[in-house]
């Protein structure tokens, strides 16, 4: 009941008002106080009501006309639900009303999002009101917290220096900065520290490891990603052949790479100098956030949408295994048959050969490194004519398909493009494996057989790749500077104790 309060609505108004800051009012005073959208009564039941509600909203909407808490507490509820169109929308009805810590939140659901121009107008709205307001200092530590996070994913190094000298103790006082700081302290953001650090912290070895890979990413959020992919990895099998330093930042622009999703991922090599001499590594890897998953020589790269069943096919291309599938029409390894053996898996050989069974046989099997494997029941040429008259035969090379469980001589489809582009006349070399059926080398889902985790360390590693430095000793090669060409492959050589591969990697042309 409504009675004894003054007529005069400003009055009542007023009275309601006074009455509910009090919680004296009734029911009947509280609904038509709400009735009238009088705030504090709107403020009364938002308070009391179940937060996330259909009526928790329409309170919230109501006072959000005119109370930017309302307005923050609804742009959180949407992005909650990620409906991150109307969060955007309450966002800038807080900001517009003047609640500094809805700039930050903005800036940084849009740094969530990977939109980064705008996580930047934003928080410079925030810089142009605090020359008329200072925020508070809560808000500003997540502010400088955000501003360093968009300086290290884009390599501005500088900026993220200079916000630690000025504002370290700001950046302390905020969840978010504490954890910035343990993150640039973990991943050498700023200072990269020595490579003893690295050596003693390799993951599941000892104090040396032979294929050690040291992995690069551009962001946190990649660098963590690489973890999670790492410790995954080390459930494999081959994980036992290789072994990881703690993974490290680089900026995104120091290696000056193309990320066409379409195309490989191609960097200038040259730029890898910068950290060479901070790397305990055999190989070095880098994510990033585009571009197509390769391994080139001792670099591997892959892109963010890159997942475990990727890593490991890139990872068995350092150790020296090619790849099952097509390669293209051009590719140099298909044109003619290898010289000498190259891989842990396949081999570029005639398809037809002739002579006598024994000398033919002994012939191929100098050919491959899986040779020891094989069988002398297994046969590894199929006879396609008998000349009688020099009594030799014409061979067809290749295992019986009825010997398909066994270690044998099987056509690979690496040089299938090459070998299709020819005409039938024409005797194109082609790939052959030691196993029948596919394996990741062909479809990443797939695993990679015994036999070729035998072979490697029957081969003792023979045919891994050879140490980034020659990737930088190439790049100058290529330049002319071969002064400098030198120095590189001097610390490839290093690492290299094998008469022949030494002198592939002097020459230039591993």
């Amino acid at each position: 009941m409504l009675v004894a309060i003054p007529s005069s609505s400003f009055f009542l108004s007023d009275f309601l008002t006074e009455t509910i800051t009090k919680q004296s009012h009734s029911k009947e005073q509280l609904d038509y106080a709400l009735a009238q959208n009088n705030q504090v009564a709107l403020a009364y039941a938002w308070s009391n009501t179940e937060a996330s509600s259909e009526r928790w909203l329409y309170f919230a909407k109501q006072l959000a006309k005119k109370n930017a808490n309302a307005a923050y507490e609804l742009a959180k509820h949407y992005q909650k639900q990620q409906l991150n169109d109307q969060a955007i929308v309450w966002h800038q009805r807080a900001m517009r009303l003047g609640y500094s810590h809805a700039f930050v939140s903005l800036a940084r659901l849009y740094y969530e999002e990977n939109q980064l121009e705008k996580a930047d107008e934003v928080l410079a709205l925030l810089a142009k009101q605090n020359d008329q307001a200072k925020a508070p200092e809560a808000t500003a530590a997540e502010a400088i917290t955000l501003q360093m996070q968009l300086a290290i994913i884009r390599g501005n190094i500088p900026f993220v220096e200079q916000a630690l000298a000025e504002s370290k103790q700001l950046i302390k006082r905020s969840q978010r900065g504490r954890s910035l700081l343990k993150d640039i302290n973990k991943y050498q953001v700023i200072s990269k520290r020595g490579t003893q650090q690295n050596k003693a912290q390799l993951i599941n070895h000892g104090d040396y490891c032979a294929n050690s890979i040291q992995f690069f990413a551009t962001n946190f959020r990649h660098l963590k990603q690489i973890e999670h992919l790492i410790a995954q990895f080390k459930h494999q099998t081959l994980a036992k052949f290789v072994c990881f330093p703690p993974v490290r930042y680089i900026a995104i622009d120091s290696l000056d790479c193309s990320m066409d999703k379409s195309n490989p991922i191609s960097c200038n090599e040259l730029n890898w100098q910068q950290v060479a001499e901070t790397i305990d590594s055999r190989f070095v890897a880098l994510l990033l956030p585009e571009g197509g998953a390769n391994v080139h020589l001792g670099a591997l790269y892959i892109d963010a949408e890159d997942d475990l069943d990727v890593l490991a096919h890139e990872i068995s291309h350092l150790l020296g295994f090619v790849d099952e599938y097509p390669l293209t029409e051009q590719h140099i390894k298909c044109q003619t048959a290898q010289q000498e053996i190259f891989s842990e898996n396949i081999s570029i050989l005639p398809s037809i050969y002739q002579g006598r069974r024994r000398e033919v046989r002994a012939q191929v099997l100098a050919q491959l490194s899986w040779a020891n494997a094989i069988k002398k029941s297994t046969p590894i040429l199929q006879v396609i004519k008998h000349n009688e008259s020099v009594n030799e035969q014409l061979w067809q090379l290749g295992t019986p398909q009825e010997f398909a469980k066994e270690i044998g001589v099987f056509l690979s489809q690496t040089c299938a493009k090459a070998v299709n582009k020819k005409s039938k006349n024409e005797r194109m070399p082609i790939g052959v494996k030691p196993t029948f059926n596919s394996t990741k080398m062909q479809y990443f889902s797939l695993e990679l057989p015994d036999i070729y985790y035998e072979n490697f360390e029957r081969n003792n590693g023979a045919f891994v790749m050879p140490s980034f430095h020659y990737n930088i000793a190439l790049a100058y090669i290529k330049q002319g500077n071969i002064e400098k060409a030198l120095y590189w492959l001097e610390k490839t050589l290093k690492l290299e104790n094998n008469p022949r591969r030494r002198d592939k990697i002097l020459q230039g042309v591993f």
